[in-house]
């Protein structure tokens, strides 16, 4: 086998390595400080997009928390409302009952006072003209002679007569 030995080229060599450092101390002086100033102003910007993020959840959140609290009062008053209209109503419709009630009883004590008027006034009817037939019947006894047979008669007559009265 062969061996192959590579002798370096110093002089190539020194020269490729001051080029590098050249052109890291050239690259370090103009590209690095503005790209390293560039970073820092992006990293700047990003943490105030992400503060400004934050306190904008924490003022949605906050939000957030003042809507559920309206949302809950709201339900409440609601309820509220709710149960006022449902008591109200119902006393409503109690006084409503009692009002109906008083007026219906009004209305049969006066149907009551009114049938009881008229039974004494048809009682009263029924008395005048009984006392009339009753009357009748003794002047039409004094108008004639007394007879037994007669009388018979004429006691059955008024008792028929009343009779169709009270029917």
């Amino acid at each position: 086998m062969v061996e192959i030995f590579v002798i370096p080229d110093w002089p190539n060599f020194l020269l490729q390595l001051i080029n590098t450092a050249i052109m890291f101390a050239i690259v370090c002086k103009f590209a690095w400080k503005p790209m390293k100033a560039m970073k820092e102003k992006r990293q700047q910007i990003a943490l105030a997009g992400i503060t400004e993020a934050n306190d904008k959840k924490a003022a949605a959140d906050k939000m957030l928390k003042e809507a559920d609290a309206y949302i809950g009062k709201s339900r409440t008053e609601g309820r509220e409302i709710i149960e006022t209209s449902k008591s109200m109503a119902e006393s409503l419709r109690k006084k409503i009952l009692s009002d109906a009630h008083e007026k219906a009883d009004r209305a049969m004590k006066q149907a009551e006072e009114e049938i009881r008027l008229s039974e004494k006034k048809a009682v009263a009817v029924l008395k005048q003209d009984a006392a009339k037939l009753a009357v009748e019947s003794a002047s039409r006894l004094i108008r004639r002679e007394i007879d037994p047979s007669l009388h018979k008669e004429l006691f059955k007559d008024f008792l028929v007569k009343v009779g169709e009265e009270f029917e």
